[in-house]
């Protein structure tokens, strides 16, 4: 990062960042058109009910995931191998509890926290049917795929990343949570 034109420098980190929003979008837009127009609206609100607490408690995950990888960085820049899998191991049980409680608090108190940010009666059922089909789900799974990818795209100063890495956490996220559609239902 440090090396070479600024401008292009910049443009390489930024490009599998920008490409994975942009994926990351095109599966929003196409699953609320999919729940819009074949499962109903009631099913789309409840779909959009439930996006708050998902990128809240994701962004929880993300957060302490990417941090870690900082001090991956630096063991890794140091060449200090040694304290790079004690910081590993260091990191990775505290994201596991982390990732343990933010699925279980949510699933054990859901009836809760959905009444708290006032979610409609209506689409109370849907939003649930949802939250835990499409988002419980794969949690635990995606969380660990966001630190394993942390570590290894990341963390050892490969600032480009490697797309499979983030086209498999997608996938797993997608194929876990997935379920078969049926009327007024979101899954």
């Amino acid at each position: 990062m440090t090396k070479g034109p600024v401008f292009r420098t910049i443009s390489v980190f930024a490009l599998p960042m920008l490409l994975g929003n942009m994926l990351q979008q095109m599966y929003n837009v196409i699953d609320t058109w999919v729940v819009g127009n074949f499962i109903g609206s009631d099913a789309l609100a409840g779909v959009g009910s439930a996006y708050t607490l998902m990128i809240f408690l994701t962004s929880i995950l993300l957060g302490l995931c990417m941090g870690s990888s900082v001090v991956f960085s630096l063991c890794f820049g140091q060449k200090d191998e040694q304290k790079l899998k004690e910081s590993v191991g260091t990191a990775f049980l505290p994201i596991a509890a982390v990732t343990v409680l933010l699925t279980a608090i949510p699933i054990l108190a859901l009836d809760n926290i959905l009444a708290w940010i006032n979610i409609p009666q209506e689409i109370l059922t849907l939003t649930k049917e949802y939250l835990f089909n499409g988002y419980f789900a794969g949690d635990s799974c995606c969380a660990c795929l966001s630190f394993v990818a942390d570590f290894f795209n990341w963390g050892d100063g490969n600032l480009v990343g490697d797309p499979d890495w983030m086209v498999s956490g997608g996938y797993s996220r997608h194929r876990l949570s997935d379920c078969e559609p049926k009327k007024n239902s979101v899954c």
